[in-house]
């Protein structure tokens, strides 16, 4: 029978080096589980703010990888200022530039539609874009917020804290 010894070491005891090692993997393996939960929080809230009204498919896209094409865009059909508007995808990113906007009719107080000038639909959907495109940029932001706090050092070490992790000393999770 052969006996060994090794030595267990919580995050703060172990070398930079070994450090370095468990933030790279944690971060490499960082799925960021509750960042869809908390952009489609913010989407619900930035839509309330701006008197956006979902009538049905409201669906939340985003590439949030640091890289050309990045973004955050959604679809579905809403109401905003008696217009109805259809939102749809298009192409392969996920950007306030990915989606067709369209709308698709202006209502009166009672629900029926009416003919509008070409002139009205076209500063309506400017009025409309110009919207769209600042609650995906706050989107945009408000994810790599989520992405930079999750993959920083404190962030990590607190998770590890809590889970009572421990290593060997080349940082591997004992």
């Amino acid at each position: 029978m052969r006996q060994e010894m090794v030595n267990i070491y919580g995050y703060d005891e172990l070398s930079d080096k070994a450090k370095a090692r468990v933030l790279k993997r944690y971060r490499e393996h960082n799925d960021f589980p509750f960042l869809s939960d908390n952009l489609k929080g913010e989407l619900d809230s930035l839509l309330e703010e701006n008197k956006i009204e979902v009538q049905q498919k409201l669906q939340l896209y985003y590439s949030l990888s640091y890289s050309q094409g990045d973004g955050c865009c959604f679809i579905g059909d809403f109401i905003w200022n008696n217009y109805r508007i259809s939102i749809k995808h298009k192409g392969m990113y996920y950007h306030y530039n990915s989606v067709d906007i369209n709308i698709d009719s202006k209502f009166d107080s009672e629900g029926e539609d009416i003919e509008m000038p070409y002139d009205e639909e076209n500063v309506a959907y400017n009025e409309f874009k110009n919207i769209y495109k600042e609650i995906c940029d706050k989107l945009e932001d408000s994810g790599y917020a989520i992405i930079d706090n999750e993959n920083s050092e404190e962030y990590i070490k607190d998770s590890i804290e809590a889970n009572e992790e421990e290593f060997y000393d080349n940082g591997d999770i004992f």
